[in-house]
């Protein structure tokens, strides 16, 4: 009976093995990225100097500027295919350009076709801050989470005070 046991065990994980590898994934890199981003973990950024936040998929880079500018950061996957980037810009402006609110901007990126944007512009006191996300045209189906969070960005999230009971 033991031996069995141990014979349909190991008969059951070869049967496993062989469809392992004898049918990888034939679904594109695409596609597979598509089901990744249904799970995507989101970390939070806070800038230092002027202290807006904003949320990034987990397996985003941070790119570093050859030239740091205060207020500018930039977040990037670079691979299967793909090149993402998410960048925050904070612009300084004159009491008269200023307005208050913010508005959505979304099109196609000038020289480059087959990318889009999707930006998010907040006006705050003398600050103009800018949350934009480069996308290709072709991966916009697996960019709607990323898209509602800069949709949904707030810099300066208020802290909710706790219900009295």
């Amino acid at each position: 009976m033991k031996k069995l046991l141990i014979f349909i065990l190991v008969a059951v994980a070869a049967t496993v093995a062989s469809i392992i590898v004898l049918h990888p994934d034939q679904r594109s890199d695409l596609e597979r990225f598509r089901e990744a981003m249904n799970f995507a973990v989101f970390d939070q950024y806070t800038d230092s100097v002027y202290g807006h936040s904003f949320s990034y998929p987990s397996f985003f880079q941070k790119e570093e500027d050859p030239v740091p500018i205060n207020g500018h950061t930039q977040f990037g996957y670079h691979a299967h295919n793909l090149n993402l980037v998410m960048e925050c810009r904070v612009v300084a402006t004159s009491g008269q350009e200023a307005k208050m609110g913010d508005f959505i901007d979304t099109g196609s990126v000038d020289f480059m076709d087959d990318y889009k944007y999707y930006s998010h512009h907040i006006y705050k006191g003398r600050h103009h801050l800018i949350l934009t996300f480069y996308y290709p045209r072709k991966a916009e189906s697996a960019m709607g989470r990323v898209i509602y969070r800069i949709k949904n960005w707030e810099p300066f999230p208020t802290k909710k005070l706790p219900l009295r009971q």
